[in-house]
């Protein structure tokens, strides 16, 4: 599961390259960078 959150994270981070929005891209940049944190921290708990 941590592998497919890391995933959506890198093609959330290719797809801001084309965004010039500077604070969308940094809000879009830190919902994406919590949820990958929760995910992985979710996982290695059940494991």
């Amino acid at each position: 599961m941590s592998l497919g959150a890391f995933g959506a994270y890198f093609n959330i981070l290719t797809n801001l390259k084309d965004v010039s929005d500077e604070a969308f891209r940094a809000a879009v940049l830190l919902s994406a960078g919590s949820s990958v944190l929760l995910v992985v921290d979710c996982t290695s708990a059940s494991s």
